[in-house]
């Protein structure tokens, strides 16, 4: 279940964060890209305390090293609708192999950073074209607002 629904506008793709293995220093971990909306409307919920108002979105880096390899999936001006959980603090926890080496990255200093709630928990429209959820590669005809809460359009 998503914490908040927002809209907004791509402003940006940028580096992400960097995983690490604690005790491993050999293992090579997964890296993520950071989307970046402007203009962004909060429809359900509410962000985090001490936001800007841009709201940073990670999503795994298939293995591409630049992040702007992702401009053509998610052009600058698309619009976004997005289901969104806060993206954990990276930090070691005990019993978990998994740590982020800067769990600060992907966004400016004391921004929160947050994960679609699901794969369908994002979707994307430049322009008249169909809107897009990429996480799952689904793609349908209608405006991005109709994926909204209170819309009827879902990816199937």
């Amino acid at each position: 279940m998503s914490k908040i629904v927002v809209s907004g506008i791509v402003a940006q793709v940028q580096a992400g964060r960097t995983t690490k293995f604690p005790g491993n220093d050999e293992a090579k971990g997964s890296t993520s890209i950071v989307l970046v909306l402007a203009n962004a409307k909060v429809i359900t919920g509410e962000l985090d305390a001490g936001g800007d108002g841009i709201v940073y979105i990670e999503l795994p880096n298939p293995g591409r090293p630049d992040s702007a390899y992702y401009n053509k999936a998610f052009p600058t001006g698309a619009s976004v609708a997005a289901y969104l959980v806060p993206a954990p603090d990276g930090l070691p926890t005990e019993g978990i192999d998994v740590a982020i080496e800067d769990p600060n990255a992907g966004r400016p200093q004391g921004q929160p950073l947050y994960l679609p709630a699901n794969p369908q928990g994002l979707a994307i429209q430049f322009g008249a074209e169909d809107i897009v959820w990429p996480l799952i590669g689904a793609q349908e005809p209608g405006r991005i607002s109709e994926t909204l809460p209170g819309g009827d359009l879902i990816a199937e």
